[in-house]
């Protein structure tokens, strides 16, 4: 379990990061619905206000081909509530509306994802909070190893008031310790 842990933590931010810079590369004019996620995955990692904007607009171009990418709409649902959690909304009901609605599209388009369950534990937290540890749990039972499932269950468990919100994020840092959006 340790060494699968280990090879996981290792690969998968950098396979995330590896994607979006391949979906960069690309001729825009050429892109399905999936490099557009990734376009729009990319922009929203760089957590900054015009990127944000740019990842939104790549994610609802990825829904528009695609609209059953569960992906997209669980990255559109997280990058909404950033631009509140950051102070960058410029209409904060709007902005929590929009991402609940998201979150609870790509729930009922794919519920074995646990990417996607993880994003919309993300981007539930703050408004339903108990819908979003019931998610969050459901993606850390479908992959153990899924460290934004494990931060994200930490964060949701403060907004609980839970006592074992550490023991969260002890394993997602025990998963990812270099993941490029810690703090």
């Amino acid at each position: 379990d340790d060494i699968t842990q280990s090879v996981v933590a290792a690969i998968e931010p950098e396979m995330l990061l590896t994607e979006g810079r391949r979906a960069l590369r690309k001729n825009p004019a050429n892109l399905d619905a999936f490099d557009r996620c990734m376009r729009g995955i990319w922009h929203f990692q760089q957590f900054q206000r015009d990127e944000n904007r740019e990842a939104e607009m790549w994610l609802r171009g990825a829904i528009e081909r695609d609209p059953s990418l569960a992906i997209a709409h669980m990255c559109l649902a997280r990058a909404l509530n950033t631009r509140i959690w950051w102070g960058w909304s410029d209409d904060i009901d709007s902005d929590l509306e929009q991402a609940a609605a998201f979150a609870h599209q790509a729930m009922v388009l794919d519920k074995t994802d646990p990417q996607a369950l993880a994003l919309a534990g993300s981007a539930l937290f703050l408004t339903r909070p108990y819908e979003a540890a019931a998610i969050l749990d459901r993606a850390i039972a479908l992959d153990p190893n899924h460290f934004s499932a494990w931060n994200w269950r930490g964060w949701n468990a403060l907004v609980l008031g839970e006592k074992d919100a550490a023991l969260y994020f002890e394993s997602a840092l025990r998963l990812s310790p270099n993941f490029p959006g810690r703090y």
